[in-house]
């Protein structure tokens, strides 16, 4: 379907254009990671007018890093290995931003080479503000996890919806990355000649003990899209809703209210489940709700 390179935004208007079939069956070949539906656990007290947002104005809210539980999230290990030159040719990069002269930058450049103790400063100083301005949204591919419906569903009170990438034809959500999960921080070389790549890496690696999230995320890298903290995608790709074990009939109700709302605009119907205790063991059966 797509055999050459292609920039993002080109890929995005092809992405848009396909059908249903053929956006699963791009899915299926060239994204094996994402997994076939993403999950968004919520608590109960989500206002009804947060819940239409997702519902029928398609949008979910963006986080900052600063503002996740983790305080490791989005951490690096810090290298400065390097010549020289490479001191040298990072400095340049970081006082181009600035408006000065030829004459003022070559000399400033040299300043910053000798002073090792202020440039590592000034670039973990680049670094952490690159890294809080980005605009993040979190999902999951595990719809049944205890842990998550304790966290994230607020004591199985709350509710969680059911994501379909496929169907979401502004060609957002199938960006989403899966985080890896290991036990040492991922390591940023400041002195890399391509040093952005390595944020994405920086971005979704976690420690180990956050593996049981299976967790995927939309990064928007885009400043002023970021600050908005809203990430857009097509409504009809909310497609379920599970309803937390200790859901309560005040909170189905109020998400109900918004479904109805939902399908009298044109949008597609969305399923609901029920999460339900196994009275046997520790884990949790989601069924359909008739």
């Amino acid at each position: 379907m797509v055999d050459r390179p292609v920039s993002t935004l080109e890929m995005d208007r092809m992405f848009s254009s396909w059908s249903l079939e053929q956006r699963q069956m791009f899915l299926e070949k060239k994204h094996k990671s994402l997994p076939r539906f993403l999950y968004r656990y919520r608590p109960a007290h989500e206002s009804k007018q947060y819940i239409g947002d997702v519902a029928i104005r398609g949008w979910l809210h963006m986080s900052h890093p600063q503002d996740f539980n983790d305080p490791y999230d989005c951490a690096a290990k810090h290298d400065f290995s390097g010549s020289k030159t490479d001191w040298r040719y990072r400095l340049k990069r970081v006082f181009k931003i600035g408006n000065y002269s030829s004459s003022e930058e070559a000399k400033l450049v040299r300043q910053a080479v000798k002073d090792r103790v202020g440039s590592k400063s000034r670039l973990k100083t680049a670094f952490h503000s690159s890294i809080q301005e980005l605009g993040i949204v979190c999902f999951s591919a595990n719809p049944d996890h205890l842990l998550m419906w304790s966290h994230y569903g607020k004591n199985h009170e709350g509710f969680c919806w059911v994501i379909d990438p496929a169907k979401d034809s502004r060609a957002t959500l199938y960006k989403a990355i899966k985080v890896q999960y290991q036990d040492d921080l991922p390591v940023f070389k400041h002195l890399q000649r391509n040093y952005e790549n390595q944020f994405p890496s920086v971005l979704t690696t976690k420690f180990s003990a956050w593996c049981y999230e299976e967790e995927h995320r939309f990064i928007e890298t885009n400043r002023q899209i970021a600050e908005a903290k809203k990430m857009y995608f097509h409504p009809d790709a909310i497609v379920g809703i599970i309803f937390g074990a200790r859901c309560s009939d005040e909170t189905k109700q109020k998400v109900r209210r918004v479904l109805n709302e939902r399908l009298a605009k044109g949008l597609d119907p969305v399923d609901e489940y029920q999460a339900v205790m196994k009275s046997d063991k520790y884990k949790l059966e989601i069924t359909a709700v008739n």
